[in-house]
């Protein structure tokens, strides 16, 4: 009785494939959410708001839009850096990821041009009144 060397039971090529190794590290899709939440909120707030608080709502839209969309795309790219020396991480939908936070950091600042020039045209009539 022998044993073909050349079987799949005796070759130790492929290991054992296990359900973690086979299924791999995905990067994180939260800070895509929280980037499409923070222009959600931010566009809300901007339409929405009283004209008499146009400065507070303009400067909280202003810190939401450009500023915090940002440090989510941040975050995304400090996390895929961190996970590219994992053996099994999904280094393409990382990339993938990071496009579509770069997109939507374009589209918050489009988006925060027209919050800073109401935030400009209140800051104007602040220092005309004085």
């Amino acid at each position: 009785m022998t044993t073909d060397p050349w079987s799949e039971d005796s070759s130790s090529w492929g290991g054992k494939t296990t359900y973690e190794s086979a299924r791999g590290k995905r990067p994180p899709y939260w800070p895509l959410i929280l980037q499409v939440l923070f222009i959600l909120v931010s566009v809300g707030i901007f339409f929405t708001a009283d004209p008499e608080k146009y400065f507070s709502t303009s400067l909280l839209c202003y810190v939401l839009t450009p500023f915090l969309t940002v440090a989510a795309l941040a975050v995304l790219r400090a996390i895929d850096l961190s996970n590219r020396s994992l053996e099994h991480y999904d280094s393409m939908l990382g990339r993938d990821y990071i496009k579509y936070a770069s997109i939507i950091s374009i589209v918050s600042f489009v988006f925060s041009l027209s919050v800073i020039f109401r935030f400009a045209t209140e800051i104007a009539q602040l220092w005309g009144t004085r």
